[in-house]
């Protein structure tokens, strides 16, 4: 599907206007300098818009949603799970109007989906989106308070404290360096192919830390002390 701009006089069905305004809004994200984690209300509510009416059903080659995020992630370079995951945040926490989703931020959202989904509820606690909507309250907290309101077990958490690197861009060169390390690191460290991808990104992000600091920790501390005997 290509971006392209109504001809005047040319009425659009519903989805195809929903369609446009996906695209509009990957576009306008692509090139938007503001910090990352916001500015995804928009965009996690059409895609959710969308899911719910079908819409790829009336757009040529696409006959599913998943092929049509494939779609996406071939034109915008942002990842199909990546925008599953946006949709889902649309699903789920939409009717709280685009603006407070802004606020809280497309990384807290994550937090409280996974865990509302996690504990196997119907709607996400308002408490908890109060909480989210907290500037003050960091990713971390978020996800504490929705473990707790959940009361879901230890063995449920994932152990260590929730590090976020915030994002950043990259060109094309970048992207294609940055998917050969996942790509390679996979294979050298024989993470099965069933890890979910947080997994597989920590295992080979930390392989990769421990090889550097090994490697350049003389150079830069200089050579370590021999002990007193």
């Amino acid at each position: 599907m290509e971006l392209t701009k109504p001809i005047e006089g040319q009425v659009m069905s519903p989805e195809q206007e929903i369609a446009f305004n996906i695209e509009i809004a990957m576009r306008n994200l692509a090139n938007d300098e503001r910090t990352l984690d916001m500015g995804y209300a928009h965009l996690a509510g059409l895609l959710a818009r969308f899911e719910k009416v079908e819409g790829w059903k009336f757009l040529p080659g696409i006959d599913s949603m998943p092929k049509y995020l494939k779609s996406l992630e071939t034109k915008y370079k942002r990842s199909a799970g990546q925008l599953w995951a946006y949709l889902e945040v649309g699903k789920w926490l939409s009717p709280i109007g685009e603006e407070k989703l802004d606020k809280m931020g497309i990384s807290k959202a994550f937090e409280l989906v996974r865990a509302t989904k996690q504990a196997k509820k119907s709607a996400v606690d308002p408490r908890l989106i109060e909480i989210a909507l907290n500037p003050q309250e960091t990713i971390a907290s978020v996800r504490a308070a929705a473990h707790q309101a959940y009361n879901l077990e230890a063995g449920q958490l994932t152990p260590g404290t929730y590090y976020d690197f915030g994002g950043f861009y990259m060109d094309e060169t970048e992207r294609k360096e940055l998917k050969e390390f996942w790509e390679i690191g996979s294979i050298i460290l024989e993470i099965p192919e069933a890890a979910p991808q947080w997994k597989r990104v920590k295992e080979c992000l930390m392989a990769a830390i421990r090889e550097f600091n090994g490697t350049h920790a003389a150079d830069a501390y200089g050579p370590a002390e021999e002990p007193h005997v």
